[in-house]
């Protein structure tokens, strides 16, 4: 008699067992199938995002060498290059801003100074 106690139990066991999991699996296919929903929806806007626009003419840009790629030093004279321009125009718009008793003597606009 004992022993079909404890048959029981098990059987009780394992029920509760599969049930629980069963409601587990059920909510896990349940959230699969909105992540799929969600996941069509996200396509269907990056499909309409990225398909080009009608009538509308756009110059394709250019490719992007990487630096990895090329010569090392055409790429440090390119960047020596940049680094001279961007300096001068520095100066320039810093000139431009600086208030005339500021100014270096020998500008050329020293008659339009203030002494």
């Amino acid at each position: 008699m004992r022993w079909v106690v404890w048959i029981l139990v098990w059987i009780a066991l394992l029920v509760a067992a599969g049930w629980y999991l069963w409601r587990k699996l059920r909510e896990l296919w349940a959230r699969s199938e909105r992540l799929g929903e969600t996941l069509a929806e996200a396509e269907a806007l990056v499909a309409a995002a990225t398909e080009p626009v009608a009538g509308a003419d756009r110059a394709a840009p250019e490719p992007v060498e990487l630096a990895i790629f090329r010569d090392p030093a055409e790429v440090a004279l390119e960047r020596e290059r940049l680094r001279r321009t961007l300096r001068e125009e520095r100066d320039i718009r810093r000139r431009a801003s600086l208030p005339g008793w500021a100014r270096r003597v020998d500008s050329t606009d020293a008659d339009n100074r203030k002494a």
